[in-house]
């Protein structure tokens, strides 16, 4: 995980659905709309702060990685939330870069 949002309150574990789009929609509030490059409130782009995460846990080079974003309910499995980041990721030296070439 590199990117832990604000918990979202639901009325029931039973109700992942609301959790699904609840979450969708914070996740895409937050990175509008899963843009690398959007910057946050704190100065920094979205990118940079997976970046600067992703190095302080070891991984300082990310070659070209799509972002996506998931959501679990209740301490359950992780489920895709059908979140994208409209570009690639790429750090050096947990540095956000922008990725240039061709995919092999």
């Amino acid at each position: 995980m590199v990117f832990d949002a604000p918990e979202i309150a639901i009325d029931s574990c039973e109700n992942a659905n609301s959790c699904k789009t609840k979450c969708a929609t914070e996740l895409n509030t937050l990175s509008d709309n899963g843009n690398l490059y959007y910057e946050t409130e704190s100065g920094i782009t979205v990118g940079q702060s997976i970046c600067t995460y992703l190095a302080e846990h070891f991984f300082h080079f990310i070659i070209s990685k799509n972002v996506y974003g998931y959501y679990e309910v209740c301490g359950g499995a992780w489920q895709y939330a059908g979140v994208q980041s409209q570009q690639r990721l790429c750090c050096q030296g947990g540095e956000q870069h922008y990725c240039v070439g061709k995919l092999v």
